[in-house]
């Protein structure tokens, strides 16, 4: 078992917002390579997040369109087995 004092001068200035100060104290301390290198990961990672929500909505909607037209197919058949003069132009011409 871990206990967690919330009494220590550490979790003091946490709480305080002195924490942050030091990390952007410490961030302006860092090489130019560092920042750089920071920078860069941050703006791939934001692409490749973009990029893959992209992909994924596409994919969706690629997806969609085709289990509609293997319904609309399917209601096709099921109408021409049974009634074939029911079945409209516009059924069989179906797009979304």
């Amino acid at each position: 078992m871990i206990i967690i004092s919330t009494n220590s001068p550490r979790h003091k200035k946490f709480f305080q917002g002195q924490s942050m100060k030091m990390t952007f104290k410490s961030i302006s301390k860092l090489s130019l390579l560092a920042k750089f290198t920071i920078v860069s990961f941050i703006i791939t990672a934001v692409i490749g997040i973009s990029l893959g929500w992209v992909i994924q909505q596409q994919m969706v909607q690629n997806e969609l369109e085709h289990a509609s037209k293997e319904a609309a197919d399917h209601v096709i058949t099921i109408m021409d087995w049974s009634e074939p003069h029911f079945v409209d132009n516009q059924l069989r011409n179906f797009s979304i």
